[in-house]
């Protein structure tokens, strides 16, 4: 925990809290403004938002306290999307299956009748991707590091990868 001296913390409030409010401010519009868009219209700005953050010599101690995570809860807001809307089209593969007798060959089968669309991937705003594997079916988001990589998983601590649901034969 982080505690200012009794004398420090009057000449905080006295001469830097408004400059410190001003700043927190002007972080929380900007983090409105990009979360006012699906997150792969501001991709890459949400990537730059932790550097831009460390560079601007202007936060001081609210801004800096409160302010950091931001991009990575976006990051994590988007991954949570792309698995539920990836648990959806696994809904849609099995009552397909159920109906059909097998997995269809390509998610377009899907539609009209066991979806109304394809879902749209959160990180790229194109439609999920489907991969036949020897073990089964791999439905994928291609995830934060916006590589396709045929729905290889996602590995936690580097974030490459892609957030991916096997479905079994």
């Amino acid at each position: 925990v982080f505690e200012l001296n009794p004398l420090a913390e009057i000449g905080y409030r006295v001469f830097l809290w408004k400059q410190d409010v001003e700043s927190y401010l002007r972080w929380m519009r900007r983090y409105e403004r990009l979360s006012a868009e699906p997150y792969y219209r501001n991709a890459e700005e949400w990537k730059d938002f932790d550097w831009a953050f460390l560079a601007d010599d202007s936060r001081g101690l609210l801004t800096t306290a409160l302010t950091p995570m931001i991009a990575r809860a976006a990051d994590l807001a988007a991954a949570a999307d792309a698995r539920r809307r990836l648990v959806a089209l696994a809904v849609a593969m099995w009552r397909y299956h159920l109906a059909e007798g097998a997995f269809p060959e390509n998610l377009e089968a899907l539609v009209p009748r066991h979806l109304p669309a394809v879902p749209v991937d959160p990180f790229t705003g194109e439609p999920l991707k489907l991969a036949w594997t020897l073990d089964g079916i791999v439905l994928y988001s291609v995830g934060p590091d916006l590589e396709d990589g045929g729905g290889a998983p996602l590995d936690d601590k580097t974030r490459t990868g892609d957030i991916a649901l096997r479905l079994g034969r």
